[in-house]
């Protein structure tokens, strides 16, 4: 902990790995690492995501295989939303 800079900003969706082992042969670096950068949000984000190569999805008519494609929702959200039509 000593190395880890507390007064870093982080941004959400940010990972800090705190103690990373050195590899072999090499001095341990001080500081912190980040692991990934956090993903770009709003609309033109979501837009690439869910248009894919099959196009736009209607919600209120799509089946649970349809939905299913969407990033995010898996086989029980998608039967929720088909039991709320």
């Amino acid at each position: 902990v000593l190395g880890l800079n507390m007064a870093r900003r982080v941004a959400d969706g940010e990972q800090i790995v705190v103690g990373i082992g050195a590899p072999p042969g090499q001095p341990a670096e001080m500081g912190s690492s980040v692991v990934s950068e956090p993903e770009p949000r709003g609309p033109a984000a979501t837009a690439e995501n869910s248009s894919g190569a099959t196009g736009l999805i209607d919600l209120n008519a799509a089946t649970v295989e349809q939905l299913d494609t969407l990033p995010g929702i898996g086989p029980v959200t998608a039967a929720a939303i088909i039991a709320w039509r």
